[in-house]
């Protein structure tokens, strides 16, 4: 089995020290917090209570990448430790130097202890008798200038708008909070250059780093998984963007880096949750298997970069990832009309493509959004406005149902995700024979659409929608929708854009709070499709208690075509019939939506 690290020591923080360093430009500047800093104090604190001196700490492990030709090694993970460390020791370097230049007393020791505790925070490249000492840590572009600033001027500065950038101001923040933390139980003492001395052997020699050295980009990936395992928190994308960055920068610095970087940095907006999940989305689209979360970077990492000793970017593959990347973050931005801003199809209509955004969203479908992005990815435009009214339809039956179970849903969206991926084509034969196939053993319930959701059984369903069930509120407002969408002239709706979900309001024809109306002696009818309409939210406001010839005047104003019906004057009272009527009327316009290909 081949060896993970080079090397693996266990160094005292002189030890490590010892050494130069560099942090990679790839890598995270600064970000440590007061409360961070308050941690690591504490630390040191506990060492010095103990009078023998003999006690230790372990601050954790530091993952370093030696360079062929480079005397400074990479830090790529263990940065932000470091860096306060050595911020650490030149709060205490700076306070001896200032006694070392008064001329007291104590200024000729104070200037011996001054040098012992420079030479770890200053070093050499070269030969030390021919070159100035430069610092031992060289931080990344965003942090570099701070650094050098708070090495050359050793003051706080005050105003925020001095700042570049935010971590610019954390280093400035870091060195004012460990300039009190470190010092003021010292300052004015009279055996204050001896505890000054005392606190920075506290932290050279009683301090431990376990430091893994490794010599290439092949096997980072794996050591950060190691460290994350162990409890260091490093997110999804933290994960992703350093192994990514750092093979760039070794393999094509000047064209794939920059490329990377633009890719993953509005992803890298997002919190780790999301990064996650949209990863497990593009993952699952092309490995025809639901995987874990621990299993989605190994898995994407791999689709990503070859298999050569020395790990390469598949550029062809990493294309592919950039371009689904573009389509999954609009639709968890949930733009309008999201289809048609990720792939506008032709023959879709801005009506159609929002219903489709409503459906898939609001009925919490979020399992076919692989397959989704694999048809974005594949097909052409009619090919795939075809792919989503059958997704759709496998949605719709579904849910309104409640026949299939979500993993099985989810497993046959993978399996379509996976074949279209790898055939370039969508096969819509093998896609209704699959739903309605024989279950696999992670599915507890049978996608079977010619049996559990034919039409009679769909039509049923559809039919037995109560708003009185808080589990179908959302699927009546969505089935209401859909409806009006697609019976809804393109202009009047266009006219009344944008249609937003929360801006909709379903309401009683026959208000609740007259169940017991005559014409209404039927509380399940009353609560079904047949006795609901749409309405805007404004619309609907203090509507509930009016009688039918009263709202049909607001009925007749309405965007939506169904609802605007319910006002026409032929229509002069609403009853019993009239709810039947029209319950009929939107089950067999659900039918012809939601067809199966047997019906189309």
């Amino acid at each position: 089995m081949a060896k993970m690290f080079r090397d693996i020591d266990e160094l005292t923080v002189k030890g490590f020290l010892s050494s130069m360093y560099r942090i990679p430009h790839y890598q995270r500047p600064y970000s440590w917090k007061r409360e961070n800093i308050e941690d690591l104090v504490a630390d040191i604190r506990r060492l010095e209570e103990d009078e023998t001196g003999t006690s230790t700490h372990y601050l954790g492990s530091t993952l370093v990448v030696s360079r062929s030709g480079n005397v400074r090694s990479e830090i790529v993970d263990g940065q932000q430790r470091t860096t306060t460390l050595l911020l650490s020791l030149l709060v205490l370097l700076t306070r001896l130097e200032k006694i070392a230049a008064s001329g007291t007393g104590g200024s000729a020791v104070a200037g011996t202890r001054a040098d012992s505790v420079r030479r770890y925070i200053v070093g050499h490249l070269g030969d030390e008798e021919d070159e100035t000492p430069v610092l031992r840590i060289e931080l990344c572009e965003q942090d570099e200038g701070e650094w050098q600033r708070l090495w050359k001027d050793r003051t706080v500065k005050e105003s925020s708008s001095d700042f570049d950038s935010n971590s610019e101001l954390l280093l400035n923040d870091a060195y004012a909070t460990l300039t009190e933390l470190l010092l003021d139980d010292i300052a004015g003492d009279d055996e204050e250059v001896e505890r000054l001395w005392g606190r920075a052997k506290t932290i050279l020699n009683r301090l431990y780093i376990l430091v893994l050295g490794i010599d290439t980009n092949k096997d980072v990936f794996k050591v950060f998984l190691t460290i994350n395992d162990r409890g260091k928190p490093l997110s999804t994308g933290d994960l992703l963007r350093t192994t990514l960055l750092s093979i760039a920068h070794e393999t094509d610095p000047k064209k794939l880096y920059p490329q990377v970087d633009r890719t993953l940095a509005p992803l890298l907006k997002h919190d780790d949750e999301t990064v996650t999940t949209l990863l497990t989305h593009f993952v699952n689209s092309f490995t025809g298997k639901r995987v874990s979360k621990k299993q989605v970077l190994p898995e994407l990492l791999g689709y990503l970069t070859d298999s050569s000793d020395e790990a390469r970017i598949d550029t062809a593959h990493f294309g592919v990832f950039a371009k689904a990347l573009g389509y999954l973050m609009q639709i968890h931005q949930k733009e309008a009309a999201w289809f048609g801003a990720a792939y506008p199809f032709k023959g879709a209509t801005v009506e159609s493509q929002e219903r489709h955004q409503i459906t898939l969203d609001v009925m919490g479908a979020k399992s076919c959004i692989p397959l989704l992005v694999a048809g974005m990815l594949n097909l052409k435009k009619e090919r795939f406005a075809e792919l989503v009214r059958a997704t759709e339809t496998v949605v719709i039956r579904a849910f309104v149902t409640n026949s299939v179970h979500k993993s099985a849903l989810a497993d046959f969206f993978i399996r379509q995700a996976a074949a279209i991926s790898a055939s370039k084509a969508w096969d819509d034969t093998g896609f209704w024979k699959d739903a309605a196939g024989s279950p696999t053993k992670s599915e507890s319930k049978r996608l079977d659409l010619q049996v559990v959701a034919s039409d009679e059984v769909f039509g049923a369903a559809i039919a037995e929608l109560s708003y009185m069930r808080p589990a179908h509120k959302k699927l009546i407002k969505n089935v209401l929708l859909s409806i009006e969408h697609w019976n809804t002239a393109k202009e009047r709706f266009e006219a009344d854009r944008p249609v937003l979900w929360k801006a909709l309001n379903v309401d009683h024809i026959i208000a609740q709070a007259q169940s017991s109306h005559p014409v209404m002696k039927s509380a399940e009818l009353g609560h079904s499709l047949g006795n609901l309409c749409l309405l805007q939210h404004a619309q609907n406001k203090g509507l509930g208690k009016k009688k039918f010839a009263e709202k049909k005047k607001l009925y007749l104003k309405s965007s939506f075509e169904k609802t605007r019906a319910l006002g026409k004057p032929g229509l002069k009272d609403w009853s019993e019939a009239s709810a039947k009527a029209r319950l009929k009327l939107l089950v067999q316009l659900s039918l012809s939506m939601w067809a199966l290909p047997s019906t189309s």
